[in-house]
């Protein structure tokens, strides 16, 4: 991926974060219109995204 590539995805991962799940498929569906690969790889950083904030404890837990 090139640089230009590179900041094109990061900014539609960074508006898609802050979409609703609802509206995210549509979102992306129009940011990255033709662009099969854009889009390929801003749902693997999604994904990848989601999978970590979803393994993560929301509270961590003390023993005393």
């Amino acid at each position: 991926m090139n640089r230009e590539n590179y900041q094109q995805a990061k900014e539609i991962f960074q508006t898609a974060l802050e979409t609703t799940p609802e509206r995210r498929a549509a979102y992306l569906e129009k940011a990255c219109a033709d662009k099969e690969n854009l889009r390929g790889e801003v749902e693997r950083l999604l994904d990848s995204f989601d999978s970590q904030f979803l393994e993560k404890p929301a509270v961590a837990q003390r023993t005393a």
